[in-house]
C-alpha cells in the first residue's frame, strides 16, 4: 500500500514538473521568441482534443512542430493554410503558434 502511494505520488510529482517546465518554455517562446511564417501541416483530433502540426522556417531550414490544443478555434486551420509561428532562437525546436492557443495539459 504505502509503496504504490509513494510511486503514485512521485507519478505526479514527474507529470506536474513536466507540464509546469512546458508552460514556462512555452511563455518564454510567446514572450520573446522570434517571429517566423509557418504552414499547418495537418489538424487531427486526438481523444478530446486537437492536434496542429505545423512548418516554419529558421534560418533556412524547414522545422516541424505540434502541439495538442483544447481550444475549437484550431478548426479553422486547414493543411497549407500560412500562420504566424514564434521560436526560441537558442533553441529553434521550441516553439509556438500566434496568436496563442490554449494549450491542453
Amino acid at each position: 500500500g504505502a509503496c504504490f502511494a509513494s510511486l503514485f505520488a512521485i507519478s505526479g510529482a514527474v507529470i506536474l514538473l513536466w507540464g509546469i517546465q512546458g508552460a514556462l518554455a512555452s511563455r518564454k517562446v510567446l514572450m520573446h521568441g522570434t517571429p517566423s511564417v509557418g504552414q499547418v501541416s495537418a489538424v487531427s483530433q486526438s481523444g478530446s482534443f486537437w492536434m496542429l502540426s505545423y512548418l516554419y522556417e529558421v534560418d533556412g531550414t524547414m522545422l516541424a512542430a505540434s502541439l495538442q490544443t483544447s481550444d475549437p478555434i484550431v478548426l479553422k486551420y486547414k493543411e497549407g493554410d500560412a500562420l504566424h509561428v514564434v521560436y526560441d532562437p537558442d533553441e529553434p525546436a521550441d516553439s509556438s503558434v500566434w496568436p496563442p492557443l490554449k494549450l491542453a495539459f
